[in-house]
């Protein structure tokens, strides 16, 4: 892991992994004396509902991570994301929350405590979760939509230093992609 704040330990760097890009400002890149490091298997985990792991982010010596339960025959489409909050030291579950919308975790960050979750499939509303970091209460839940026509998925998302949520957004039908940004609360943006 890497990005945020670090620190070198055995040739092997430690550290906040807080975006999809590494840290806020989207390093992608270590710094690391990579012929000292030694790394080794210190735990597993699975989730307990069987389904995959979509996102995975690290702060403060808590891993987050975005699950997908598996698909339901009876149910198809209707299978919610679950957010995993596990000590990094022991992977042991501190804990969990469903989310209340029937869409896979698009995009995962953190930021000042607050875990902030992006859900949505292709066709269907993008929703903006904002969890407590270390507990995942909710804190807000909110709802973005976009033109038909602009988005086939959200890439990525980031949450704005004075609130809202930017969105990297793959356009639809060769669209290149595109960046919009949706204030606090409920909002429609077109673009």
């Amino acid at each position: 892991t890497g990005g945020g704040r670090r620190r070198m330990a055995r040739g092997a760097i430690l550290g906040d992994w807080t975006h999809r890009r590494g840290d806020a400002g989207g390093a992608r890149a270590l710094l690391a004396d990579v012929g000292r490091a030694r790394p080794v298997l210190a735990w597993a985990w699975r989730p307990p509902h069987g389904g995959r792991v979509d996102q995975v982010r690290i702060m403060r010596g808590v891993v987050h991570v975005a699950t997908m339960a598996p698909p339901d025959p009876d149910a198809p489409g209707w299978e919610h994301g679950t957010m995993f909050a596990l000590e990094a030291s022991t992977g042991r579950v501190i804990a969990s929350r469903v989310l209340a919308d029937p869409v896979p975790v698009a995009a995962l960050s953190i930021d000042h405590g607050v875990l902030h979750v992006v859900a949505t499939r292709r066709d269907e509303p993008i929703f903006v979760y904002e969890l407590g970091a270390f507990d995942l209460r909710p804190r807000r839940r909110s709802r973005i939509e976009l033109d038909d026509e602009q988005r086939e998925d959200v890439l990525d998302a980031w949450h704005g230093p004075q609130g809202g949520t930017w969105l990297e957004v793959e356009g639809r039908a060769g669209r290149a992609r595109s960046y919009a940004f949706a204030a606090e609360g409920p909002v429609v943006v077109r673009g």
